[in-house]
């Protein structure tokens, strides 16, 4: 159960405005990890890696994760005006404010996908949801 409900909540969207081919991406998870509540105790525990697809409207101002379900992301600019690293990177945070977010590299294609829910380790209560990380690469469709 622990690994589901982060993937769940990774696929749960479906686009809500129309999808240019160049602003749609195909995206695999290298990396996933998080913490989980078992009798009591919070572990840490590597989750099952994902495959899904991005999709940005054309200002790159809106993210839906494409797949079951209806969660989109509002997207800024991580930008702060000093870091030119952080130039093309962007910070999507969900629409639900359940707090998921994804930060994405125009540049690299990677990104971070977080769930992070105020129901999990922040609860700290048993039946409390699992809080994920994944890491990952994009390849535009």
């Amino acid at each position: 159960m622990k690994l589901i409900y982060p993937i769940i909540l990774l696929f749960s969207a479906l686009a809500t405005f129309p999808v240019s081919a160049e602003r749609s991406l195909v995206c695999q998870s290298e990396l996933a990890t998080g913490f989980f509540l078992e009798e009591g105790q919070w572990e840490e525990s590597s989750f099952s890696l994902a495959e899904f697809s991005l999709a940005f409207n054309d200002n790159f101002k809106k993210l839906m994760v494409l797949g079951e379900g209806s969660l989109g992301f509002t997207c800024s600019s991580y930008y702060n005006g000093r870091v030119t690293a952080a130039k093309n990177v962007l910070l999507c945070q969900s629409n639900y404010r359940n707090g998921d977010s994804i930060r994405f590299n125009r540049d690299t294609g990677r990104f971070l996908f977080v769930s992070s829910s105020p129901l999990g380790y922040l609860n700290g209560q048993e039946a409390s949801e699992s809080d994920a990380i994944y890491a990952g690469q994009c390849l535009q469709k």
